[in-house]
C-alpha cells in the first residue's frame, strides 16, 4: 500500500501488485537517470519513507541504478547532516523548502556552510520551487550544487517527469507505461501536446494491475515544450506552474501561488524566499478581495522594512496586476517541512 501525501485533504490509499512495483522501479529509474544519478552516487534522503509515494518507491530505483541509499526520517535534520558527512554523500533528495531550511539549519545550528558538505546534486520535487529560477538560484547558491526537479503522484507513479542537467523542463519518462493528455482545466477539452501549450495534466495507466486509473485529472497545470534538448532525449517536456485547487482569484485576477513565490524570492537576500498566502477561513474558495501575504525578511531597521514592503507591493502590481497587503515576519517564522509545504493557508 502507498498513499497520497494528503496535501488537499484525506490521503488516498492505493495498492500495488508485485508487477506494479517493478513498473514503478523501472519508471523511476528512468527518471533518476535523467536527473544525472549514476552508479556510485551516495544518496542522502531527506524525504519521509512511510507511505509517502516518493519514499520506498524511489529507494528501489536508486538501488536499481547502483547508487547507495542512506535513509533518514522526517524531523531528523541534525542526523541527516551527520550522515552526509559520515558517508560522504554527494546527492541530496529533499523538497525545495526543506533544502533551503536545511542550509539555514547547518549554518545556524552547526556553524557550517552547506557548501562544505560536498553535495553535488539536489533532486527535488513534491512541491513547486526548483522550476522557479529565483528559488533554484537560492538553493544552488546555498549548497554549491546543481538542483533538478521531478514530478509524479501516488495515483499513477512516483516519477513521471524528470529534469535533466540542462534544466530546461522536465522530460516525460513514462513511455509505454503511462499515457499523458493535456486538457483545459475548466471545460475539459483536450489540448494538443504542442510547443507552448498549457493545461491540466491527465494520466491513464497502461500497465498497472492494482488501482489503475483512466483519464485521471492530476490537478497539475503545466506548459509543454517540444523543442530539442541538448541531452538528446526526444520526448516532450513540461514545466509545472501550479495546481487547479490552489489558484487564487484576487478581484477576478488569476494569481498562481508559485508566481507569488517567484516575486518574493527575487528580492533575496532581503527576503528568505519563504512566503504564505493567507486566505480567510470563511472564504468558500480562493476568491478574495485582497491578496494577503506573510513574507520572511532579513532586514534590520524599520526604514529598510518599509522600503522592502513598498518595493514588494510595486513588484506585485507590475508583474501580477494586484497590490497585496504585505506583512513582513522575521526569518524562521514560517513553517518548514520535510514533506510538502503549502503556500496557501486559511487563517
Amino acid at each position: 500500500m502507498h498513499a497520497s501525501s494528503g496535501t488537499t485533504g484525506r490521503p488516498t490509499l492505493c495498492a500495488l501488485t508485485g508487477r506494479d512495483r517493478e513498473m514503478w522501479k523501472e519508471l523511476s529509474s528512468r527518471g533518476l537517470y535523467t536527473h544525472g544519478i549514476r552508479r556510485g552516487d551516495v544518496i542522502a534522503f531527506g524525504y519521509s519513507l512511510p507511505l509517502f509515494v516518493a519514499g520506498l518507491g524511489l529507494q528501489e530505483a536508486f538501488e536499481n541504478i547502483g547508487a547507495t541509499f542512506v535513509p533518514t526520517s522526517a524531523g531528523m535534520s541534525e542526523r541527516l547532516v551527520g550522515l552526509i558527512r559520515q558517508t560522504e554523500a554527494n546527492v541530496l533528495v529533499a523538497t525545495p523548502s526543506y533544502a533551503l531550511y536545511l542550509a539555514e539549519f547547518v549554518e545556524e545550528k552547526m556553524g557550517l556552510q552547506a557548501t562544505e558538505l560536498g553535495i553535488q546534486k539536489i533532486k527535488s520535487g513534491a512541491e513547486p520551487g526548483v522550476g522557479i529560477p529565483s528559488v533554484r538560484a537560492r538553493i544552488e547558491e546555498a549548497w554549491g550544487a546543481m538542483a533538478v526537479e521531478g514530478m509524479g503522484n501516488a495515483d499513477v507513479a512516483p516519477t513521471i517527469f524528470c529534469e535533466c542537467p540542462y534544466q530546461n523542463g522536465m522530460h516525460f519518462c513514462g513511455q509505454g507505461l503511462v499515457l499523458v493528455e493535456l486538457i483545459h482545466p475548466d471545460g475539459g477539452e483536450v489540448i494538443p501536446l504542442e510547443d507552448g501549450a498549457s493545461g491540466e495534466l491527465v494520466y491513464t495507466s497502461l500497465e498497472r494491475e492494482a488501482s489503475p486509473v483512466l483519464r485521471f485529472r492530476s490537478g497539475d497545470v503545466a506548459e509543454v515544450a517540444m523543442d530539442n534538448c541538448p541531452c538528446g532525449r526526444t520526448g516532450f517536456r513540461v514545466r509545472c506552474f501550479g495546481r487547479t485547487d490552489e489558484m487564487l482569484k484576487v478581484r477576478g485576477v488569476k494569481v498562481w501561488p508559485t508566481a507569488v513565490q517567484e516575486v518574493v524570492a527575487s528580492f533575496s537576500p532581503r527576503t528568505t524566499g519563504s512566503v504564505q498566502v493567507v486566505v480567510p477561513v470563511d472564504t468558500p474558495s480562493f476568491a478574495v478581495e485582497e491578496l494577503v501575504l506573510q513574507v520572511e525578511h532579513e532586514v534590520r531597521s524599520e526604514r529598510e522594512q518599509e522600503e522592502l514592503r513598498g518595493e514588494l507591493q510595486q513588484a506585485f502590481t507590475a508583474r501580477l496586476f494586484v497590490r497585496p497587503h504585505v506583512e513582513l515576519v522575521p526569518k524562521g517564522s514560517l513553517p518548514r517541512s520535510e514533506m510538502k509545504s503549502r503556500l496557501v493557508r486559511r487563517g
